[in-house]
């Protein structure tokens, strides 16, 4: 630095008004920012700022630099930069690096010589902390902006940069809501560092609502929590069953506590009481559906249709299939127990939903790959809007679910159950001989039950019960089987396929929350059909199995 400093300050120890004279100006635009925020010992550190010249006449300035003082008051200050010369309207970026050698607290400040004094561009001076422990990997977030339920992973890495040992009680990543709720991931265990060691810190967690979030590496060192760099920002967006996956004026997502009753309600709900109720007699919740997510880079790959694959219903298209994951009630891709064996994965805005998918050898990328009825879904579009181009997919069409509608929209999770709201109708299923033949409601546009003549006291595909209001939520067993059975007061629930176990939820595979301690399969077994009416449900539509899909 020139010999104009005094001591361990500038000539001009206060903020001066950004000016050079015979109308130059230099003012800041870009505030002074170091990278790392909080550097480590002998770490490199880049400081950068940009000012521009917002004066009417040219302006030499003899040099740009960082002021910055140690815990003592040394000068630390960052390199000097060669003298410039601004137009007006011009701008320059200061940029240089340095590295310091004792822990603590120290300022720093924008400043330029103006061939007299030191002249500081900032009212304030920016205090930050030289660290023991140094970031050397920034905090990154796999996948990078979650749904909702999703279990997302944050990583960094950080090294003792200085020459004695180090024990680190726990390190985190502290994350906030918009509403700056806590919601931090997991601390880690102890940690001890020799000199130049590094450690790498993971931790995974969900999110339960969509919105916005910040997120920053921290460490607790036995006193206090102290931040390893600046807060970043992410999203966490709708989807997987939590939330609206699918537009809000969707179906799944209408409030139906006072929706009329529809005129067959009591013959259906008598009628299905006395056929034997739900599957296996109790209403029961299967566990078993995988939803996984599929890196934006990944490539769908090409499959064989097999018996299960109708056209012109199905859709023949590429599906990317992730590393590790695993189908329906299997621990692969390997369609072992010969059951329905859904695929289901998100990428981006495409749901790719597949009955009766089966890799052998049970990899991503094992072949052949087969699969039955597949449906791939835009998630921007509201499909069940009554066109001049038809409803839905088409009418008379089905998808990997019988009754022609996308199953994940209906799948609740665990994440949801924990947080205890569920803001969407849900899945059931019945046993084939208590569903109506040869006629279905929207928002089903198909039938699995097969043509026939309909009896008016069997339930048709499309189908949508609400639990009564005068249910007694006390008598379930707890919270989690309350918080289903609230959902179902007001969203309610859509027949959707055939088969015994009446209720259908998410595997917990990929969620933070578990299912175990939160909600087992009996737990809703005190919930009888004619705890449920049945809600208008408009036409009926004949089954004729001719399908034609809307454009």
């Amino acid at each position: 630095m020139r010999h104009a400093v005094v001591a361990f300050g500038l000539v001009l120890a206060a903020f001066m008004p950004p000016a050079l004279g015979a109308g130059g100006q230099v003012s800041l635009v870009n505030a002074l920012a170091l990278s790392p925020a909080s550097p480590g010992v002998n770490q490199s550190t880049t400081a950068t700022f940009t000012v521009q010249n917002t004066g009417t006449a040219s302006v030499s300035v003899q040099g740009f630099l960082v002021g910055a003082r140690n815990p003592a008051n040394g000068n630390v200050d960052f390199p000097e930069s060669s003298p410039i010369t601004l137009a007006p309207g011009q701008s320059y970026t200061y940029r240089d690096s340095r590295s310091f050698s004792a822990t603590g607290s120290y300022s720093a400040w924008p400043a330029y010589f103006d061939g007299t004094n030191w002249v500081e561009l900032a009212t304030s001076h920016t205090s930050f902390t030289v660290q023991q422990l140094a970031l050397t990997t920034s905090l990154a977030l796999s996948p990078a902006s979650p749904t909702v339920g999703q279990t997302t992973t944050a990583a960094f890495t950080v090294a003792n940069m200085g020459g004695t040992a180090i024990s680190v009680p726990n390190f985190l990543v502290g994350a906030r809501t918009s509403g700056n709720a806590n919601v931090d991931f997991p601390e880690s265990a102890s940690v001890t560092l020799q000199p130049g060691q590094s450690y790498t810190y993971s931790g995974s967690r969900s999110f339960t609502g969509a919105g916005t979030y910040t997120a920053w590496p921290v460490y607790f060192d036995g006193a206090h929590w102290i931040e390893l760099a600046s807060h970043s920002s992410f999203s966490v967006a709708a989807g997987g069953g939590s939330g609206t996956l699918f537009p809000a004026s969707s179906p799944w997502y209408h409030d139906i506590t006072s929706a009329p009753l529809d005129a067959e309600s009591g013959q259906v709900i008598a009628g299905l009481a006395a056929h034997g109720g739900w599957g296996g007699g109790t209403m029961r919740i299967d566990f078993s559906i995988e939803v996984l997510r599929a890196d934006p880079s990944l490539t769908p790959r090409a499959f064989q249709p097999n018996g299960d694959f109708f056209t012109p219903d199905c859709d023949l298209a590429n599906i990317p299939v992730p590393p590790g994951g695993r189908l329906e009630g299997e621990s692969n891709y390997s369609c072992a127990s010969d059951g329905d064996c859904h695929l289901i994965v998100l990428q981006g805005t495409n749901l790719f939903e597949m009955w009766r998918a089966n890799i052998s050898g049970g990899t991503s990328t094992g072949s052949p790959f087969t699969g039955g009825c597949t449906a791939v879904w835009d998630t921007t579009r509201d499909y069940w809007q009554q066109s001049a181009n038809g409803y839905a997919r088409g009418d008379q069409c089905t998808s990997a679910d019988a009754g022609g509608y996308p199953m994940t929209a209906l799948l609740f999770n665990a994440a949801e159950v924990s947080a205890g709201a569920i803001n969407h109708a849900i899945r059931f299923i019945l046993p084939n001989d208590r569903i109506r033949k040869g006629q279905y409601v929207h928002p089903a546009t198909h039938s699995g039950a097969g043509r026939g003549t309909p009896s008016p006291d069997l339930v048709p595909y499309g189908a949508h019960f609400r639990l009564k209001s005068t249910f007694n939520l006390q008598s379930l067993p707890n919270e989690g089987a309350r918080t289903v059975a609230r959902a179902m007061q007001r969203y309610g629930m859509f027949l959707s396929d055939g088969g015994t176990i009446t209720l259908t939820a998410q595997s917990d595979t990929s969620t933070t929350a578990k299912w175990s301690g939160l909600l087992g399969a009996a737990d809703l077994a005190a919930i009888k059909v004619t705890d449920f009416d049945m809600v208008d449900g408009g036409a009926r539509i004949p089954l004729t199995l001719d399908c034609t899909r809307t454009p």
